[in-house]
């Protein structure tokens, strides 16, 4: 899943060109859940999208402004990104070498469960 933060560019706050300020930041929770729908319809997204309170409780409490990664499970912080101090971005391969083996996994679970299906019928 992924969590719809306080926006990074926001025209009001720092705009940086008509193309990347799109929008104004939100001043209560029914904009900003606007927004990630916008987010959602028009881009297609891809996983379940939550959405940061107005007061930004997760943004201060995992310091993800602008953005950041984060591998949670059961409550705990597996992976969390880190910016690389050369380039100035984010290594996604940490998020992608932990994510990969859980994939495998949870992709061979499914064809067992389907497999299995498939044999009672």
């Amino acid at each position: 899943m992924a969590v719809y933060i306080a926006e990074a560019h926001a025209r009001d706050e720092w705009p940086v060109g008509h193309t990347v300020s799109a929008c104004d930041q939100p001043k209560s929770l029914e904009e900003r859940l606007e927004l990630a729908e916008k987010l959602e319809v028009f881009t297609t997204f891809p996983i379940p999208l939550l959405v940061d309170s107005i007061s930004n409780s997760f943004q201060t409490g995992y310091s993800s402004w602008p953005f950041r990664f984060y591998i949670i499970q059961n409550g705990k912080v597996m992976v969390k990104g880190q910016p690389c101090p050369k380039e100035h971005a984010y290594r996604l391969e940490d998020v992608a070498e932990w994510l990969e083996p859980v994939l495998t996994r949870h992709n061979q679970r499914n064809e067992s469960t389907e497999k299995h299906c498939e044999s009672a019928n």
